[in-house]
């Protein structure tokens, strides 16, 4: 692998905590760009802030950048929020958001090794978020931060796949082999509707009794265009 140089690009300090984020650049070897990495070091002060930094610069050059091999998903998701935090793009209120969806995330996968990280994980996760209570909408919101953050990582150059793509291809290829909706769907029901009855059980509508429309003298009403 050739030697990558990293040079330090900023050093703050998180607030309330004894955490920093270290900005950090380095030429991609492949295409010439400059590229900003993210990373999250330790220190009461400063300075040990900064020599947590310098360790942290010779890893990566001795690894050659291959530093995420050995991250674990918790670790990369709390590199990925403390670069979001650091952005300044969002707002308080979503970065706590974003840590509850973080922190669920990690209950479940968060000791697997990033380059570890497998179609079979994260499916697998929300089969058993599923299965513990969760709501479809409830699964589907740490699902779309870790899609998120892994696209962060990609172009961070800490992953070379992303099992995300692979499993919305298996799931693409799954809707189109059960449409016109996913099985326990209504057939009128929206496409995400159909996704979600595929992806995490069954949506059920209530339907209306029609012994009680009988007794009740109730028709069908016709919507007729104005004229």
């Amino acid at each position: 692998m050739q030697d990558l140089t990293y040079t330090s690009r900023g050093l703050r300090r998180r607030r309330n905590s004894d955490r920093w984020e270290a900005v950090l650049s380095h030429t991609d070897p492949v295409t010439g760009e400059v590229v900003r990495t993210f990373h999250t070091v330790e220190g009461k002060t400063r300075r040990q802030a900064e020599r947590a930094r310098d360790a942290l610069i010779l890893e990566l050059e001795r690894k050659g950048g291959a530093v995420g091999s050995s991250m674990s998903v918790r670790e990369f998701m709390e590199q990925f929020l403390a670069y979001k935090e650091g952005s300044g793009t969002i707002e308080p209120s979503t970065a706590r958001g974003y840590r509850a969806e973080a922190r669920q995330i990690d209950s479940y996968i968060g000791n697997v090794r990033l380059a570890d990280l497998s179609v079979e994980d994260v499916s697998g996760w929300m089969r058993d978020m599923s299965a513990d209570g969760y709501a479809p909408k409830s699964v589907s919101k740490p699902f779309r931060l870790l899609k998120q953050a892994l696209k962060w990582g990609m172009a961070q150059n800490l992953i070379t796949k992303n099992p995300l793509r692979l499993l919305q291809a298996a799931q693409a290829r799954e809707d189109a082999h059960q449409r016109p909706a996913a099985r326990g769907a209504h057939p009128h029901a929206g496409a995400g509707e159909a996704r979600a009855a595929g992806a995490f059980g069954h949506i059920h509508r209530a339907r209306p009794h029609h012994g009680h429309e009988a007794r009740r003298g109730l028709r069908a009403q016709v919507v007729r265009p104005l004229r």
